[in-house]
């Protein structure tokens, strides 16, 4: 079952939505994988972001329970 809760995002969950809305199923997934990859390129300098440390450990925190950010 699909869930919009971050924690359970993953490829899979892109997949059967492409499916669902009659997209193409490879642009989709390369779309969602290169989105994701530029955010992770852009988190990584984030240092030069106005974010307190607190802020950057919440973000880092939640990032690590999205399954789509590792794979």
């Amino acid at each position: 079952m699909d869930s919009k809760a971050f924690e359970s995002v993953t490829i899979d969950q892109f997949d059967r939505f492409a499916a669902k809305a009659r997209l193409p199923k490879k642009l989709t997934l390369d779309t969602v994988r290169a989105t994701v990859a530029a955010f992770r390129d852009v988190w990584r300098e984030s240092t030069n972001f106005l974010l307190d440390d607190r802020a950057r450990a919440a973000i880092n925190k939640h990032l690590k329970t999205i399954p789509i950010w590792f794979g």
